[in-house]
């Protein structure tokens, strides 16, 4: 996957992690907050591709006679 694909995701992810904290415990606009979450999406992302994933050529209806 592209470097720029996985960055993006991560910030999708970091995005959608910060709406779901609580905001009286952590303050939305802090900038280390934001840096935080994106490392730990950047990381989750970047376990998942290196997960040892066995790719199967695309399954076809067999032979076709025209």
């Amino acid at each position: 996957m592209k470097p720029e694909t996985i960055e993006a995701l991560a910030i999708e992810l970091t995005k959608a992690k910060i709406a779901d904290k609580d905001r009286i415990a952590y303050d939305k606009t802090s900038a280390e907050l934001w840096v935080k979450t994106y490392n730990e999406s950047l990381d989750e992302i970047n376990t998942e591709l290196g997960k040892n994933r066995v790719h199967h050529k695309p399954s076809t209806a067999g032979q076709r006679d025209f």
